[in-house]
């Protein structure tokens, strides 16, 4: 065999065995491939979540659903122009509660409360009890601490409750548009009833407007912070007392029957709740001028007093000359 054959089939081995090693890589990447894919099919959902911004994105979308199926089954239920307003009506709520925030959160700093906040918030919110308590200074003093702190605790809850019912008032369409057909005769005490019960996990928090107690004090004999803080500061005799008239406040045995509730709002049709809101809302923006009234008048006090001492130091004798 002369040298250049011999250097042929070399190359012709070498280029067989190359096309060997690939054809059986070939096969095993094949292999791996097939492995790998029948290992995804099979892995558990979780390993293949979306990313976190898909996630909210998806989320956003359910929601809006969901909500469009409601809307659409309020308009199937009671017709298009009775939900239209109920929506408006609901939107008129919350723009009265925002204004009930306001009030609450200038109670409770102190300083435009005037006869709503501080002692005088306390004793609308203590009720008959406060007269029974018969509180020394001491005890006004941090009774009234105690009360600004539970203030504080449900302007924190009504903020969270109103932002939810602005961003889905289905739950307070539907309560509204059931009133509306109760008042309207349309359904039954019982069907209403139902409705109001079945809002009231949805609106939970959710304050009534139309109840003027919200307004004057809220109800902090309801909080169990507050009543044990209060307890503390009192006497036995005071504590027994204070006990007594907790134990005598009435508890709703449904949403429906909670006066402080949303829920609660007397039957009427949506014409009429809606001219009711207006009215209520109107008083609330007087109420707020009287409470900045209030703190105006903080800052004069103390102008007044300087100037009647500077009266009284003024118009006093002149001292007498001392004696020689």
């Amino acid at each position: 065999m002369t040298r250049p054959t011999l250097i042929a089939t070399g190359i012709a081995v070498l280029l067989a065995g190359a096309l060997a090693y690939t054809l059986i890589r070939q096969g095993e990447m094949k292999q791996e491939l097939e492995s790998a894919a029948k290992s995804a099919k099979e892995a558990p959902a979780e390993n293949f979540r979306p990313s976190a911004n898909e996630d909210a994105n998806s989320k956003a979308a359910r929601e809006r659903q969901r909500r469009e199926a409601e809307a659409s089954d309020l308009v199937a239920k009671y017709g298009e122009s009775r939900t239209n307003l109920s929506k408006h009506v609901t939107g008129n709520v919350v723009s009265l509660l925002d204004d009930a925030i306001q009030m609450g959160e200038m109670a409770a700093n102190g300083r435009f409360g005037g006869p709503f906040g501080g002692r005088g918030g306390l004793r609308m919110g203590l009720g008959r009890v406060a007269n029974d308590l018969n509180l020394t200074e001491e005890q006004q003093q941090k009774a009234g601490e105690l009360y600004s702190e539970f203030q504080k605790r449900e302007l924190a809850k009504s903020k969270e409750s109103v932002e939810r019912l602005r961003k889905d008032p289905e739950a307070l369409m539907k309560l509204m548009l059931a009133s509306d057909a109760f008042a309207r005769g349309e359904i039954s005490e019982d069907e209403y009833k139902a409705a109001q019960n079945a809002s009231g996990e949805d609106l939970n928090g959710i304050l009534n407007p139309l109840n003027e107690r919200n307004f004057r004090g809220g109800r902090p004999l309801r909080d169990n912070e507050f009543v044990s803080g209060l307890e503390g500061i009192l006497d036995p005799t005071q504590v027994e007392t204070l006990r007594k008239n907790v134990a005598e406040q009435p508890v709703a045995a449904s949403p429906a029957e909670d006066e402080a509730a949303i829920t609660s709002m007397p039957a009427m049709e949506l014409e009429k709740l809606d001219t009711t809101i207006e009215s209520v809302k109107k008083l609330t923006t007087g109420f707020k001028t009287v409470m900045e009234g209030f703190g105006g008048l903080q800052d004069l006090g103390p102008l007044m007093e300087q100037q009647r001492r500077q009266r009284e130091g003024e118009n006093a004798p002149a001292p007498a000359p001392a004696a020689e």
